[in-house]
């Protein structure tokens, strides 16, 4: 090894973090945004195209999620997501916006190729698993077991879920179908999901 001053020696000494008790409390007392599952009122068909007479994609309807995972700074490309709830599944639409002058990866790996990720359990049900669903902009998707959910319950709503993405210039559509009772959720009792 090549001694450098960027390389830290045994025993290492980390500078005592800062606290400010003033966001500290700004950040508990912000309310967390909530978004209102519409009601299906035509057929959703799982296909990964932004059909109108299906979707009625208003932007200042949507969720926005703005920042990548491990970005504090966000990015200029948005991605916008809607619920429809049929009494039985989940319906999401999300459009995420890119550089139309970069080529998308199709491929079907985390964290190399174009993807999304939702995540969500049920607040209602102690203990409730967090159930995370992979889309990617190839058309793959995977549901998998990072975030507590078991292997056996992943693969369960895996299976029971419809996935489809389309590609278009500057930008790349998912549309997922979630049966809530492939995750344990019965949907005549749960009023609320957490995403």
């Amino acid at each position: 090894c090549q001694a450098s001053k960027y390389r830290a020696t045994w025993p290492l000494v980390y500078p005592k973090p800062i606290y400010h008790p003033e966001l500290e409390e700004a950040e508990a007392a912000r309310e967390a945004p909530r978004h209102v599952a519409t009601r299906v009122t035509t057929p959703v068909t799982i296909d990964g195209v932004v059909g109108p007479e299906e979707w009625q994609p208003d932007p200042a309807k949507a969720m926005v999620c703005a920042r990548p995972p491990g970005s504090e700074r966000g990015s200029k490309y948005k991605s916008h997501a809607w619920a429809q709830f049929d009494g039985e599944n989940l319906y999401l639409l999300l459009v995420n916006d890119v550089d139309p002058d970069v080529p998308l990866t199709t491929g079907s790996q985390w964290g190399v190729d174009d993807a999304a990720e939702i995540a969500f359990c049920d607040p209602s049900r102690k203990a409730s698993p967090i159930f995370n669903l992979r889309g990617f902009a190839g058309g793959a998707a995977s549901s998998v077991c990072d975030a507590g959910a078991s292997a056996a319950a992943a693969a369960r709503l895996g299976r029971a879920t419809r996935f489809s993405s389309g590609i278009e210039k500057g930008r790349w559509v998912g549309e997922w179908c979630i049966p809530l009772r492939a995750a344990g959720i019965d949907p005549t009792r749960t009023a609320e999901l957490q995403f």
